[in-house]
């Protein structure tokens, strides 16, 4: 895959600089670092770097910046660095460009990450829903949510989220008497979290 990549920045090099007979290209890269931070001082891989240079000593060296391709993944960093040599930079804004770059992949990689973390979230709930619905209804809403229990009860794949809500707190406090009540009393002391997670992976099942 590096190879892929590197193959193209060579093609858009040679066409965009075989008029300056002076000049020299070359490609480093570093996959997979945990931090942006970490890229200004670990050594870089391919090109003139070969695991011995890092950006500082490439600068040293008078290689200068000209692009850098920076991809977000997971939360890590791959860097794609084009450095230049023995060229006159007319570009005044490239600093500005390659800072523009690092923010949009840093501002990338947390909406990548925030969206990561709530299908997790979302996954983590459902699987609670379906263990407690398996545990405690099942047996008496079917494996759909939409068989009615005792011949009285509602279908819970047509009920509300309120209305689940009014049933098990009126089961709790024994207010609530519609069908066969005193069969719900010994599932009625379940949290709000979790009859949430009940009724989302009912609604899981109605798609």
């Amino acid at each position: 895959m590096i190879k892929t990549k590197l193959d193209k920045y060579l093609l858009l090099i040679a066409i965009l600089f075989t008029s300056n007979a002076n000049a020299q290209e070359t490609l480093c890269y570093k996959e997979n670092l945990k931090s942006i931070s970490e890229i200004e001082t670990v050594k870089l891989n391919g090109g003139a770097c070969q695991n011995k240079n890092s950006i500082k000593d490439m600068q040293n060296n008078q290689w200068v910046i000209d692009d850098i391709k920076i991809t977000p993944k997971d939360g890590k960093y791959s860097f794609l660095y084009v450095f230049k040599k023995n060229v006159i930079v007319k570009n005044t804004t490239v600093d500005v460009d390659l800072d523009q770059k690092i923010l949009m992949a840093i501002k990338t990689d947390r909406v990548q990450t925030k969206k990561i973390k709530a299908k997790k979230e979302l996954e983590t709930k459902l699987n609670n829903g379906e263990h407690l619905y398996i545990l405690k209804c099942q047996r008496c809403h079917g494996e759909k949510a939409n068989k009615v229990a005792s011949n009285v009860s509602a279908k819970l794949s047509e009920m509300t989220y309120e209305e689940m809500e009014t049933s098990i707190v009126g089961y709790r406090f024994n207010d609530y008497n519609k069908g066969r009540s005193f069969l719900m009393k010994p599932y009625s002391e379940i949290s709000d979290k979790e009859l949430k997670n009940v009724f989302d992976y009912i609604q899981t099942m109605k798609k």
